[in-house]
């Protein structure tokens, strides 16, 4: 590995680094202006009419709930045993093949 190729790459971890810690921090300001406004308004006394998402107490409904299908295998070996049992193999040799060997 040359120092070309370890120096992108350290570029490239250092730049990811940056924008996570950048996402991380803005989350952090926000909910706090969040709860400031909040706790200003409560002790102003101005009632707040809040959706319950807006305070991250209940997700968004994002559709139909998918439908659980289980499924298993069972072990009883002896209930198998007369399918596989009447499989019968059947060797035709081939023709056109038989020029090759």
């Amino acid at each position: 590995m040359n120092s070309t190729t370890s120096f992108t790459f350290l570029a490239t971890l250092f730049v990811l680094l940056l924008i996570s810690a950048s996402i991380i921090f803005r989350s952090f300001l926000v909910r706090r202006r969040f709860r400031r406004r909040v706790e200003d308004a409560l002790a102003q006394g101005i009632y707040i009419d809040l959706q319950p998402t807006a305070l991250g107490l209940t997700s968004r409904y994002i559709g139909e709930k998918p439908s659980v299908h289980e499924a298993w295998v069972e072990q009883d070996v002896s209930r198998e045993k007369p399918q596989w049992q009447a499989i019968m193999v059947c060797l035709k040799p081939c023709s056109h093949l038989a020029g090759l060997g």
